[in-house]
């Protein structure tokens, strides 16, 4: 009986993980969109069922910590087909969480989430980080006119044009 209270206590923990994550997921998702409205609503079912699983934890601990999983699994769920990266798995998420009792699955689906959004954030910091050097790109090489005609002739700028083959004159500036 111990240890059964034990294991859906780890449950009951790993699936507040899962909440937490899908949580987080759901605030980065855009105000009113659908996936953000279903990812709250996931959240918001499984903050009841973690409820009911605490307060019959000590009297049922198989049922807390089945309840416990459960609610870990509607998570996992959700995030998958809403979340940020949605459809798109990496290898290792497609392996199913089977095996062992409620407290490891319940674990396993917390660590998967947690790589999904982290995976979502880089994806999200990687296209800020596109846009300004291309922000960027735009304002500074228009202005510089001779430099970008001089880069798609073949010649560097380098004023003279001593050492071409051509022996003409250099590149003009004015």
């Amino acid at each position: 009986m111990r240890r059964e209270r034990k294991e859906a206590k780890q449950a009951i923990d790993a699936a507040r993980a899962a909440e937490a994550e899908v949580r987080r997921m759901a605030k980065r998702s855009p105000k009113g969109s659908r996936a953000r409205s279903r990812l709250e609503s996931a959240v918001r079912f499984a903050e009841a069922e973690m409820t009911l699983a605490r307060a019959g934890r000590r009297d049922s601990p198989v049922l807390a910590a089945r309840r416990a999983e459960r609610a870990a699994a509607r998570l996992d769920r959700a995030a998958s087909r809403f979340g940020p990266r949605a459809g798109a798995a990496s290898r290792r998420d497609r392996k199913r969480v089977v095996g062992g009792d409620a407290a490891a699955r319940s674990k396993a689906r917390a660590e998967l989430l947690k790589r999904r959004r982290k995976q979502a954030e880089q994806a999200r910091k990687m296209a800020k980080k596109v846009a300004a050097l291309t922000i960027g790109q735009a304002i500074v090489v228009p202005n510089d006119r001779n430099a970008a005609d001089d880069a798609a002739a073949g010649g560097a700028g380098r004023g003279t044009g001593v050492g071409r083959r051509s022996g003409g004159p250099g590149p003009t500036t004015g």
